[in-house]
């Protein structure tokens, strides 16, 4: 599995959440909340506007986007790799 596997899975599911249950106008309090998961992330992976210093609206980069589909190869890879040694070892 790729080294990031946990990063990119939570930066994923945690913004797939959010805009799914809030759309692109989040509470404050789970705008704030993002902000702070951010940090722990690759800093290029989400932007937001603005509003008085605090983030308004939080966006996928295409860095992200790009990391998620390289991620999805690197996974089938794994586990193609994980059911070849598993089933064929001897091959």
């Amino acid at each position: 599995m790729p080294e990031d596997t946990k990063q990119v899975l939570e930066a994923l599911f945690e913004y797939r959440n959010a805009m799914l249950h809030s759309g692109f106008e989040w509470p404050p309090e789970r705008r704030k909340a993002f902000g702070d998961r951010v940090a722990r992330w690759d800093a290029a992976w989400f932007l937001s506007s603005r509003s008085d210093g605090e983030p308004w609206v939080w966006y996928m980069t295409e860095v992200f986007v790009g990391r998620v589909l390289k991620f999805v190869g690197e996974v089938l890879e794994a586990a193609g790799r994980h059911v070849r040694e598993t089933l064929y070892p001897d091959e």
